[in-house]
């Protein structure tokens, strides 16, 4: 049954009273019958809004029943309504205080005591059913994609296989600005991954794949930096649910019971610990035991918005188009789960499972300002626990900023641009081509993105500069990605790497054509493809940013003729958006998306027309010189811009005119020294974003 289908059928079975929780997580109903809400089952097996004490335990009633002169004792939950309930009927519902949130509730009237005979026409009511003239205010939570836990184990697992998987395989494992688990940089968003992880941190302490990286604590307990065991398996569950339906307290515990926690015969790893309550009993002295369903103890939790969102996020005011450094704390639509007003829950520490449930919905309402500003080039968030306000707004003082960025050669260019990006050890993996020729180089920008890397330069013999910027930026035992054969990047590259403790792989082919391909594989299946000239540069780099930008590759035709590698791999992905960018491509390729300018100056603006809505900057390289557009273009790239083209002397009116019709665009990064593009172009620039 698909996610769809099963809420259904969960919502008819509340509906017809008849929901049954899984054995193992619930308490047997006490001596009489009776049941919570629905009047039939166990007492905690409806999922509907009730009074819960400070712990989260379920509020319960007594009622002393009569039942054809046979007296038993009811225990009932209390279903709420946080908003008013008015009086029906003589009955005047009781205002009290919810004690585990501390708002204000309306107790929705239960039948009670006086159970009435039941006509012929009647369903038989018990004395914890709500009265039928309040029934509109039984509130059922809604779980929404919280309800994938309901699928078998073996779904789960496989799910949490995968999520091993790609933590083994990952470089560096850190966490985003909602707190989501990355692997080199890329969150995993899933809500089904994210579903068997809550589950698997909430019975272990930790997940499977985090034993073989330093850079976190696998535990049990597992910690990443600043998130503990129990705000890791918060973030889960934060990220699998829906975005737009706010999280409760409710939801929160009702989602430990379906998994269900704790399943029977469940005993805690070394190291992991965890404590459960139980309901207080309403009346010790009348010989019935409350049911012995445990909830998970949140006690020793505690949780301030401040200090885990404490940064800022640089966005874009659309309809003017203005770029704007604001506080996470004033631009996330948080929702409030407490009675405290809105403006001091931002500083307040909240406590056991009121905090816990206020960082899980705090999680979901971050991930649903990721979902509709990452689209935009330039949006940027600070990662959990982090504060970069003051260097965001610095980069946004001069908004017409101009970076020329130009070394003695070509080499030493791109390690300019690797210096001004990574910090020490701090790349994810460098990605070497060679210096001489463009061939090779030409589809590896995307790779670089992927993989968080510098694009390199080097001659066929390892340059002394490039070993030491390796040495500089990668860590022992990150990897080098060779980008082309032997003859293009000789063995004593790859042998001298080895030696000094890199992983080092080659991706290569017989030729150039089949080299993009072993790069595109590598990168995996893309949701766009460029296809462009193999035997000349400029649009190939133009579309490097955009497929990087479009998770997407670039591969390559040998000019008008289609390479059997290239349509043999065409054809293994059906689902890509496909487009041919620049004459000679399209020609090779009449069925994709042709992207075809008058020249390589209006192909560059076309391609950045096609991908890039509201950059922040642009790229620049010399459209006739290719070694500093192929470091540039992964510095484009890694920004979320466009790469444009320049003559040496002056600006093309197809790129000018770019940053001008794009006033989002407040910085221009120009790769190569003067010897490459004038003071002249300089200047040009400069007059276009003046606008």
């Amino acid at each position: 049954m698909n996610i769809r289908a099963r809420r259904g059928a969960f919502v008819s079975a509340l509906l017809l009273g008849a929901l049954v929780a899984p054995q193992a997580a619930l308490g047997m109903t006490p001596p009489g019958g009776g049941g919570g809400g629905g009047g039939t089952g166990d007492l905690y097996a409806d999922l509907l809004v009730v009074l819960r004490a400070e712990d989260g335990t379920p509020v319960l009633k007594d009622y002393t029943v009569t039942v054809e002169d046979v007296t038993t004792i009811e225990y009932c939950v209390q279903p709420i309504s946080y908003t008013e309930i008015p009086e029906v009927g003589g009955t005047v519902p009781e205002v009290t205080v919810n004690e585990v949130d501390g708002r204000t509730v309306w107790l929705v009237p239960l039948v009670g005591e006086d159970i009435p005979e039941p006509t012929a026409e009647e369903e038989e009511v018990g004395a914890c059913d709500v009265q039928p003239d309040f029934a509109a205010y039984a509130s059922e939570v809604e779980l929404e994609r919280l309800n994938f836990i309901r699928t078998s184990d073996a779904v789960i697992q496989k799910k949490i296989d995968a999520v091993e998987a790609r933590l083994l395989a990952a470089t560096d494992i850190t966490l985003d600005g909602a707190g989501r688990i990355t692997t080199d940089g890329v969150p995993i968003d899933a809500s089904p991954e994210h579903a068997a992880m809550y589950k698997t941190l909430l019975e272990t302490g930790t997940l499977p794949g985090l034993e073989v990286h330093d850079e976190v604590t696998a535990g049990p307990p597992a910690y990443i930096e600043p998130l503990d065991a129990w705000m890791l398996a918060g973030a889960s569950t934060g990220a699998a649910a829906g975005k737009y339906v706010p999280l409760s307290i409710d939801a929160v515990l009702y989602y430990n019971r379906i998994i269900p926690f704790p399943a029977v015969g469940w005993e805690a790893p070394e190291g992991w610990t965890v404590n459960f309550n139980q309901s207080a009993d309403p009346d010790p002295d009348d010989g019935v035991a409350v049911p012995d369903e445990k909830f998970v103890d949140y006690s020793t939790f505690r949780y301030t918005r401040s200090e885990y969102f404490k940064g800022s996020a640089t966005w874009l005011h659309v309809p003017s188009l203005t770029w704007h450094v604001d506080r996470i704390l004033d631009v996330v639509d948080y929702t409030n789960l407490t009675a405290l007003p809105d403006e001091a829950v931002d500083t307040t520490e909240l406590t056991g499972v009121l905090g816990y449930a206020q960082w899980v919905d705090d999680v979901r309402s971050t991930i649903a300002y990721f979902h509709e500003n990452e689209v935009i080039e330039g949006f940027y968030f600070d990662v959990i626990g982090e504060d970069t306000t003051a260097q965001q707004e610095l980069d946004l003082l001069e908004p017409s900023a101009v970076t020329q960025v130009g070394g003695v050669d070509r080499i030493d260019t791109a390690i300019l641009l690797s210096q001004e990006r990574f910090a020490d050890d701090m790349a994810g993996a460098v990605v070497l081509a060679r210096s001489d020729d463009f061939a090779d180089a030409l589809a590896a920008v995307p790779l670089t993105k992927g993989v968080d890397a510098p694009l390199l330069l080097t001659k066929v013999l390892l340059d002394p500069r490039v070993a030491d910027e390796i040495d500089r930026v990668l860590p022992v035992g990150g990897t080098v990605f060779l980008v082309g054969g032997e003859l293009s990047l000789a063995p004593s590259v790859e042998a001298a790497l080895v030696g000094k403790g890199y992983i080092v792989e080659r991706l290569a082919g017989t030729d150039r054509y089949e080299t993009a391909i072993a790069v595109a594989e590598k990168i995996g299946a893309p949701q766009n493809i460029l296809v462009a000239s193999g035997l000349n540069f400029p649009d190939a780099l133009s579309s490097g940013p955009a497929a990087a930008w479009g998770h997407g590759v670039v591969v390559l035709t040998a000019d008008d003729r289609m390479p059997n590698v290239t349509a043999s791999y065409l054809a293994t992905q059906p689902e890509a958006f496909k487009y041919a960018v620049g004459g000679q491509a399209a020609a090779a390729a009449p069925a994709l998306t042709p992207i075809v300018g008058l020249d390589r100056y209006e192909t560059a603006r076309l391609v950045a027309e096609e991908f890039f809505e509201f950059p922040m900057g642009v790229g620049i390289s010399n459209g006739l010189y290719f070694p500093d557009a192929l470091s540039g273009g992964a510095d484009a790239a890694a920004q979320d811009w466009p790469l444009l083209l320049t003559k040496f002397d002056s600006l093309p009116l197809q790129t000018r005119a770019f940053i001008e019709t794009h006033p989002s665009v407040i910085r221009v990064d120009v790769y190569g020294g003067p010897g490459v593009i004038s003071n002249d172009v300089i200047v040009s620039i400069w007059d276009a974003l003046a606008r």
